[in-house]
């Protein structure tokens, strides 16, 4: 309801609450509708089928493989949805949170490599105002859900073939992905892991992932009748479990872009960087931020260089982008390498660091790589509490990565690095109109006429 002013009097009229959708129904059959580009993504899907000892791709995976299995020879292909809340306004100005909206985009992982890199293959699927979620909930998916049984149940007619689609899976930063799968919110609480349910205290050492404290379906269902979000971590049952074949506890998902870049990464380099600047004395700041501007990055790196690290922002934390992070981990054995002394404990951190910034961000993963991984991460974990603090939340997620890359491929495919660009074009429609009236309308209409300008995938 919103008060507005009638003959002197002032009335609460209704206020209509909306989600705006783009049917994938009709964009998917627009989409396929020459020929051409269905030939060549099934071509791909069967040549990564055929490649068994690298991953590349979600389809390659026993989460996909588990999910495919009752559709016989039928044409099939993953969708995986993409959650994120965002301001397309000036996030500290007067109207903050008021029009901050709430996206849900489409990608499809089985399209060939040279066409998945564009950011218009990303596909905006729904756009509705945050504020509206908190007031209505999860229900606010349900028209969603209807459309995604469709496509999985009927599929779309092209060319006399009908070609299915199915939800791998559902992913976004932590705050989305546990906001939209009725997982607690705060992580801060006592379990706020929803992969496991191990506590808090114990995650500060943990070092392995335990099987034993992993969410199952049966003791998901147990915990939703306990409707304790502080001792199970669940605040709701998923409204995704009514789309038939998804369940939460198989959404093995993870976002490395806020995980390591802007987690793991800034908290070991922080405390790196302030043990051998203040404790040890090896160099100074100053030296340490002539070398960064004085390094030679390569041509993809060079936008993306850290920028002058001052005290203050290096005892509390380094300020930097996602990209910059990922730059300045990856060159840092480059920049003061020379200046370590051999058998430096706390510099093995960074190594350990380095190797696992290389796994996690590949295009391609060996399947030996999985061990690999889960061994780095354990002796990563053991460093960090020997010389800086105890595991945090992002931290402990890392003891999934195993796990999680064995399930769904690559996680490079998986973040909301990509994704998050694709808020660009929503927000430049809005600063250009100039109008917040009607705000939802404009944006889905804008992105309709981008689809059908000829825009090729």
């Amino acid at each position: 309801m919103k008060p507005s002013r009638s003959n002197n009097d002032v009335v609460l009229k209704p206020v209509p609450a909306c989600i705006k959708m783009i049917s994938l129904i009709d964009l998917f059959t627009n989409l396929l509708t020459s020929g051409e580009l269905l030939n060549d993504i099934k071509t791909h899907y069967s040549e990564l089928l055929k490649e068994t000892n690298v991953v590349s791709n979600f389809v390659q995976c026993n989460l996909w493989k588990s999910k495919v299995f009752n559709y016989d020879d039928k044409t099939v292909f993953p969708l995986i949805l993409f959650f994120d809340d965002y301001e397309v306004g000036n996030a500290l100005g007067s109207r903050a949170g008021k029009d901050k909206l709430g996206a849900v985009y489409v990608s499809l992982p089985s399209l060939p490599p040279h066409i998945t890199s564009k950011l218009n293959n990303i596909f905006l699927f729904a756009l509705f105002y945050s504020n509206d979620r908190k007031l209505f909930g999860n229900n606010i998916f349900s028209k969603l859900i209807e459309e995604l049984q469709y496509l999985q149940d009927n599929g779309i007619l092209v060319l006399n073939e009908t070609v299915y689609f199915k939800v791998g899976l559902t992913s976004g930063d932590n705050l989305g992905v546990h906001s939209i799968l009725g997982f607690t919110e705060s992580f801060s609480c006592t379990h706020s892991c929803r992969f496991c349910k191990v506590d808090k205290n114990r995650m500060h050492t943990m070092t392995t992932q335990d099987d034993d404290f992993m969410r199952s379906i049966d003791s998901y269902n147990h915990d939703v009748l306990v409707n304790n979000v502080t001792e199970t971590g669940i605040k709701e049952n998923c409204i995704w479990h009514n789309l038939s074949g998804f369940h939460v506890v198989d959404n093995f998902t993870v976002d490395i872009m806020h995980d390591l870049s802007e987690g793991v990464c800034n908290y070991d380099i922080s405390g790196l960087l302030r043990a051998i600047i203040f404790d040890l004395k090896l160099f100074s700041i100053d030296s340490l931020n002539s070398r960064i501007q004085m390094f030679n990055y390569t041509e993809i790196e060079s936008s993306n260089r850290p920028p002058i690290i001052t005290v203050d922002r290096l005892k509390s934390g380094l300020k930097m982008s996602a990209s910059e992070m990922l730059c300045f981990s990856r060159s840092l054995g480059l920049i003061i390498g020379n200046l370590m002394p051999k058998g430096l404990g706390i510099w093995e951190l960074w190594i350990k660091l380095r190797e696992i910034i290389d796994l996690v961000t590949a295009v391609d993963i060996h399947c030996k790589d999985f061990i690999r991984l889960k061994t780095l991460v354990e002796e990563r974990h053991i460093l960090y509490i020997k010389y800086t603090d105890n595991l945090k939340l992002k931290h402990h997620h890392l003891v999934h990565y195993p796990t999680i890359l064995q399930m769904s491929g690559p996680l490079r495919h998986l973040w909301s690095m990509r994704a998050e660009q694709k808020h660009r074009e929503s927000k430049l429609t809005a600063n250009v109109s100039c109008s917040y009236k009607n705000l939802l309308q404009t944006l889905i209409f804008k992105t309709q006429l981008r689809i059908g300008h000829g825009k090729k995938v």
